[in-house]
């Protein structure tokens, strides 16, 4: 990661994770300049993202996923 020439392409990006703290990682790659991607965060934690992913994107309503997380489902 210390290669001037990663360094010029912008090809490690650092990133800050909520428990490791600064995190350099692989930028998105190749750098497309219309549609450049982006990196903006490490891996999440187990369940970060359920409210997404049952609520917005399977449209599962808040008294039903409070439900199914009380019962361990999720």
């Amino acid at each position: 990661m210390a290669d001037p020439v990663y360094a010029e392409r912008e090809d490690i990006v650092t990133v800050d994770d909520p428990d490791l703290g600064p995190v350099r990682m692989q930028a998105a790659l190749p750098h497309f300049r219309r549609n450049p991607g982006a990196v903006w965060r490490t891996g999440p934690a187990l369940g970060a993202d359920n409210g997404l992913v049952y609520g917005q994107w399977l449209g599962i309503d808040g008294e039903r996923l409070a439900k199914l997380e009380g019962q361990g489902v999720i």
